[in-house]
């Protein structure tokens, strides 16, 4: 008998649905009172693991959805299982390192076991891309758009943070480099808030420690993560300035912000001493300090940023060493 996608869809449903109700079902019990932490370990396989197999190996394999589909109903079925399971210390301590272990895990997994495509995608798009875009894109083949961003950022953030301080100078022969932090004084603050993110968080995880352990070292990953994040940022804006060639200004805003911009496209391009008043079509790119430049253009662009984040302005505002003279040929 061949099956339809609707009849898979269907019978995918109606077993998922009979799981969580069954463990929806268990979590009401008196017997969950009495074992919360190994019921609570049970509940999450059951609704996390074996609802995603379900779903893989009835709609997402058969009809070849992409990956980022199966990592997405993944997703949804962690926080399905939060919902179902009542919410006590014991089951607490344990739900979020198995959780960040679980998705964690399949996406490396995912990774060796398609790594040949990656590898292939990666080859064919590095003859025409720079490899930052190959990249992106041999992911974004295997895992999805959405999902490649997510792992891309996340690995720019520890390599920029860690791995790229004795790198040269990104621009390529020819062109251009456009400053940001020369005049502004943004690597002098950006360390500072660092500095001061480090006391703050030694002296939180000591104060949290006391009362919540487990919520005292997530805290602490989650400042620490924060500061490899800062420190991508010094790192990028050192190593990978903006630049400018006869055609185009190539935006490259540390790990935030990056758009190409073609000259032709640029309507005036004016200094500015303060922020801009808020507009739905302008792109405020200053980091802790206030621009000097306001770019307005002819048509509107598409500036892509960390984690995904994109937006579609016909005005940016930045700081530039140099100002507007050093954004155009003049």
């Amino acid at each position: 008998m061949t099956y339809t996608a609707t009849h898979r869809l269907t019978i995918c449903a109606l077993l998922v649905v009979s799981l969580v109700s069954i463990e929806f079902a268990v979590a009401n019990t008196t017997a969950f009172g009495q074992h919360p932490l190994p019921l609570s370990i049970a509940i999450l396989f059951d609704c996390t693991v074996l609802t995603t197999a379900i779903f893989y190996s009835l709609v997402a394999r058969p009809l070849r959805l992409p990956i980022s589909r199966t990592v997405l109903f993944a997703l949804a079925a962690v926080r399905l299982a939060l919902f179902i399971l009542p919410v006590t210390p014991p089951s607490l301590t344990v739900i979020w390192p198995v959780l960040l272990a679980f998705l964690e895990g399949t996406v490396v997994l995912i990774s060796v076991l398609r790594f040949r495509q990656i590898r292939q995608t990666y080859i064919t798009l590095r003859v025409t891309h720079d490899a930052q875009q190959a990249l992106h894109g041999a992911f974004s083949a295997v895992f999805g758009e959405k999902v490649a961003h997510i792992i891309l950022s996340e690995g720019q953030v520890i390599y920029h943070a860690l791995f790229n301080w004795r790198a040269s100078i990104s621009v390529p022969t020819g062109a251009i480099p456009v400053t940001t932090h020369r005049e502004s004084g943004q690597l002098a603050l950006l360390i500072g808030l660092m500095g001061i993110g480090l006391i703050e968080t030694t002296a939180l995880h000591f104060l949290l420690a006391a009362w919540w352990p487990t919520v005292a070292w997530w805290a602490t990953a989650v400042s620490l993560y924060g500061c490899l994040l800062v420190l991508a940022i010094i790192s990028t804006t050192l190593k990978r300035p903006s630049y400018r060639t006869q055609t185009a200004l190539y935006l490259r805003l540390d790990m935030r912000w990056q758009a190409v911009i073609l000259l032709d496209n640029i309507a005036s391009v004016t200094p500015i001493f303060n922020k801009p008043d808020k507009h739905p079509h302008l792109l405020n790119a200053a980091l802790i300090t206030a621009p000097n430049v306001l770019i307005i253009l002819h048509e509107p662009i598409r500036v892509t940023g960390i984690y995904g984040l994109s937006r579609t302005v016909t005005q940016l505002s930045l700081f530039a060493d140099g100002g507007m003279n050093s954004l155009l040929f003049l």
